[in-house]
Parts: structure tokens; sequence; C-alpha cells
């Protein structure tokens, strides 16, 4: 999603769905990206989002403030009219949202080969999650 592929009709899709993947679209394609989505999309449609990021216990982690930016991204299409696309219930997050690391959100198992990933951020000061959101096609927008 974003390039516009002349493949994927307009209004055409019930549903768009992606699991792992928008925590890898880059911030500044962000926008074509749900504008592709919105594009592709029927009006009354659904786009359904899961978004794996890091929430941290410490307050002001140069180590967190990517993950807060992005959140403050995804945030910033809630209701979007110019796209047509507004998420199915209110925010439940914002950029101050944090995690207590002393709860686990994953198997151990899955931790384990996340983290492989990310050897600097460590249980102790971070924690992957999972952020599930859903949008709907209110209407065509101003693409």
């Amino acid at each position: 999603m974003g390039d516009f592929s002349g493949e994927l009709m307009p209004s055409y899709f019930d549903f768009v769905v992606s699991i792992s993947v928008m925590e890898h679209v880059p911030l500044d394609s962000m926008n074509a990206f749900f504008q592709d989505c919105s594009r592709v999309l029927k009006t009354g449609g659904n786009m359904l989002h899961a978004v794996d990021t890091y929430l941290f216990d410490v307050r002001d982690s140069p180590l967190a403030r990517p993950f807060e930016e992005r959140i403050e991204a995804y945030l910033s299409f809630a209701n979007r009219p110019d796209l047509g696309i507004k998420l199915t219930q209110e925010p439940r997050v914002d950029q101050n949202l944090r995690f207590s690391c002393r709860y686990a959100s994953q198997p151990d198992n899955i931790l384990h080969e996340w983290n492989l990933n990310r050897p600097s951020v460590k249980r102790a000061i971070g924690q992957v999650v999972s952020l599930k959101s859903e949008w709907i096609k209110t209407s065509e927008g101003r693409h």
C-alpha cells in the first residue's frame, strides 16, 4: 500500500488487513499508506491493523522516543475526513502510553525472538505489545 498500484481497483475491497506491517512503513510514507488503503476500500469498508511497538516504563528514555513518534503518527490518522476514514472507536492510547514491565504481554519465546532484533531494548525498561486498530471508510474523501 502506498504505491497506488493500478492492479488494485479503487473502492473494490471490503477489508484491508495488516499484521505487523505498519511499524515498517516509514513515517514520511504514512500518509500515502493510509491514502492508498482508503482508495481501495469501498465506502463502509474496514481497515484492520495490528501494530507491534515497544512501550516503556522509563519516562523520557531516548529509546522510547522513536516509538512514541510512531504512536503520534498513527493517532494523526484517527479521524481524517480528507481521506474518508476514521477509527471505529475513540483511541484509548496516547503519546504518554506506558507499560509496567512487571507484567508480560507476550509469551517469553516470542519476546526472546523479538528482543534478538532489538538487543538494546530489554524487558527491564520496555515491553513489546501489539496495538489493535480498526478504521472505517466513511466517504470517498478528497484523495
